[in-house]
């Protein structure tokens, strides 16, 4: 008997969901955060699109623009996850520009 090991939140329709948006959010979050503790390498678009291909693709992107620059950052074509010091960084530009 073969048993299916694919993980529930890649065929979730998050469009159909009550809170979806919030719900992929986080699960674009914890995706780039790492499955299995922390990415060392970051990752694609092209990665996060087929773990969450059971989404339609104009709610998924809409999410991860949401969440992008706010929890995560696109760098050289990848996206990885803000840290202490891109938060701080962020603001000392804010607060140069004023």
């Amino acid at each position: 008997m073969n048993c299916s090991r694919t993980h529930f939140s890649r065929m979730v329709d998050y469009s159909a969901v009550v809170d979806g948006s919030n719900k992929l959010q986080n699960a674009i979050y914890l995706f780039v955060l790492g499955i299995r503790g922390r990415r060392e390498n970051p990752v694609t678009y092209s990665q996060i699109r087929k773990w969450f291909h059971g989404t339609p693709e104009d709610f998924f992107v809409t999410n991860l623009n949401t969440i992008c620059g706010d929890k995560i950052i696109l760098e050289n074509s990848k996206y990885r996850v803000m840290t202490f010091r891109d938060h701080s960084e962020a603001r000392k530009s804010q607060l140069e520009a004023r």
